[in-house]
């Protein structure tokens, strides 16, 4: 982010090549397996197709949704996708009450999400698209809990329970583990847990500067999160795991 000439959705290299300026944007894009990029403008979601191998938009892009909410600054935005082809995103204003809804990739709205409630915020789809990992407010304490709402039957299950916010979740593609962010020590640092909610938080890695996880590479060796420098401002960063 910056003046409008710079910003936008850029593609790169892990091998730490110079990024490439796709398209303009207004928030950060998600990648669909189905080959199309998700990206936010204004308060309206777009689908491009991308060619991931030449790493290429195609055609124009498509509006699917629109009053996509945006979180607490540009950088956060309430989507996610997983590796089936679906996404869930939030809708509607900061105030009043929101759901959690099922679309389609036209974006036409399948059914809400029971168990969801306004207290629910940053859903994070697993890679198989069974389950939601949300941030969920109980008794004034911010936790990661999942959400399952197959067969009709929801069930919620608690991944932390420290008394300091922990947000942010994020799945490790082979679904068995949860990034996230907690303030625990002061700062806003990188974890894991256990998707099932058992065992203790590991933690990844401690900085001056607050982390935010925001994807795993597919063979788990790799954590991408994102920091915020006062010399350099926002910077995205691999953790090797």
């Amino acid at each position: 982010l910056g003046d409008r000439e710079a910003s936008g959705v850029y593609v790169g290299q892990l091998d730490g090549s110079p990024p490439r300026r796709l398209l303009e944007a207004d928030g950060p894009a998600v990648f669909v397996t189905t080959g199309h990029l998700l990206l936010l403008r204004r308060d309206s979601l777009f689908a491009q197709r991308l060619a991931p191998v030449r790493l290429e938009l195609i055609g124009d892009p498509f509006r699917v949704a629109e009053q996509v909410r945006v979180g607490y600054g540009p950088m956060l935005v309430s989507l996610s996708a997983s590796a089936t082809g679906s996404f869930v995103y939030r809708s509607g204003s900061t105030a009043g009450v929101q759901e959690l809804a099922w679309l389609d990739g036209s974006g036409k709205e399948l059914e809400k999400v029971s168990g969801s409630d306004s207290g629910s915020y940053f859903p994070s789809l697993s890679p198989d698209g069974r389950r939601m990992a949300v941030n969920r407010v109980v008794d004034g304490n911010t936790d990661i809990w999942t959400l399952d709402s197959r067969e009709g039957v929801v069930r919620l299950s608690r991944v932390t329970t420290d008394a300091a916010d922990d947000v942010l979740p994020t799945w490790s593609w082979d679904g068995t583990r949860i990034a996230y962010t907690s303030t625990r020590m002061g700062e806003s640092h990188l974890y894991q847990h256990l998707a099932t909610g058992g065992g203790s938080e590991v933690l990844l890695s401690s900085s001056a500067q607050p982390q935010y996880p925001t994807d795993w590479s597919r063979d788990g060796r790799l954590l991408i999160y994102s920091t915020q420098d006062p010399m350099s401002r926002n910077d995205i960063w691999a953790l090797p795991l």
